[in-house]
Order: C-alpha cells, then structure tokens, then sequence
C-alpha cells in the first residue's frame, strides 16, 4: 500500500491534481475559484494529499461559520480511485485531527448529487446525509449536505 502524507496546502496543489471531471465543472462554473483557494491557503485550514511517488490526490479546508461549525470543501483528482483505502485512512485521521484542534462539534459540506465518488469518499470520512438541496449548484444541480458531529 503506497505512503500517503497530508501536507499544508498550498493553492498550487490544484493545478497538480488530475481534478476529477465532477470537481472540474465547479472549478471553471465558480467564478474567482483560485483566488478563494489562495484566500483558504492565507487562512491556514486547509490540507493536501499526497501519493508518495504519485503526486496529490486531494485538497480540503475548512471555512469557519461561527465558533465550532465549519464548511467543508474538497476537492479530490483520480488518485483516490486508484489508492481510496490509503487515502481515506490518512484523510480521516486527519480530519479527526483537525476537529479537536478547531473545537469544532460540526463539519458540514455540499456534494454534487450525480458524483458518485465524491459521496462515497465523503461517507467514508465519516460524513452523514443530511438531505439533498434542490437546484443548489452553480449549474442548478443537485447538491447533498452531508455533516460530522462531534
């Protein structure tokens, strides 16, 4: 099983992921994508993935709401298809990590209903449904709120 190691991130790590087809319709539909991700990388909650040998898998970060609940963003390129269970171990590890630090009791985010990856990635990480919000994308998709409690 390949080594994965989670990293700060930095708003480069996007332009080396192979960005999954789902993920990369938001990114071009969103305008001033990169300069939120330069803005989450300034304010130093946000995370990468890295496949040794391989290169990034995935970037996530957190958006504080108000005091303990946070916004979740991910964005996740075809490594975690090839390596999901090293993947999915660290991420998780990390995100269980990262809720104690922030004194967070809820993580909350919004995945495209149709990506089927996503939502399985997503549940893995401990994530529950929470219920699909209707024409909720920047192309009127779809979106389910999924949420951690801690």
């Amino acid at each position: 099983m390949p080594k994965v190691t989670i990293v700060p991130f930095r708003w480069y790590h996007i332009k080396a992921i192979d960005i999954r087809e789902a993920e990369r319709r938001n990114i071009e539909q969103v305008p001033g994508y990169m300069d939120k991700l330069k803005q989450q990388e300034a304010l130093g909650l946000s995370c990468t993935a890295i496949v040794d040998g391989e290169g990034p898998a995935c970037s996530w970060g957190y958006i504080p709401q108000w005091p303990g609940v946070y916004e979740c963003w991910f964005l996740s390129g075809y490594l975690i298809e090839r390596y999901p269970i090293a993947t999915i171990r660290q991420s998780r590890y990390h995100i269980d990590s990262d809720a104690i630090t922030l004194q967070a009791h809820r993580l909350h985010m919004s995945v495209d209903a149709s990506d089927v990856i996503a939502l399985r990635y997503a549940k893995s990480l401990g994530f529950t449904s929470e219920g699909v919000m209707k024409a909720y994308g920047p192309d009127k998709r779809d979106y389910v709120r999924l949420a951690r409690i801690f």
